[in-house]
């Protein structure tokens, strides 16, 4: 006897599509570090540019702080998560 296999259920279109959105939009709880901040610019698809745009701060500042010349103070590190849609930890 062989049991008939059923398919598993297919979302709609949207559905899938405002499944995977949602998951581009996840917060990632990140510890902060320099390199971590680039990488995580980088996945999210901004230039530095763009990124210092949102934090109020200038793109050399941020060059500085990804290359580890720089320390941010508590404050500015909140602007970067909540830009980057993550909370990072020191």
């Amino acid at each position: 006897m062989t049991k008939k296999r059923t398919p598993a259920p297919q979302l709609p279109r949207f559905q899938a599509a405002q499944a995977s959105e949602g998951l581009n939009r996840q917060a990632f709880l990140i510890e902060f570090t320099p390199e971590t901040l680039r990488m995580l610019r980088l996945h999210r698809g901004y230039t530095q540019a763009q990124l210092a745009r949102i934090a109020c701060i200038s793109a050399d500042y941020l060059s500085e702080i990804e290359r580890g010349r720089s320390q941010p103070t508590l404050e500015l590190i909140g602007r970067l998560g909540t830009a980057l849609q993550a909370v990072f930890f020191k």
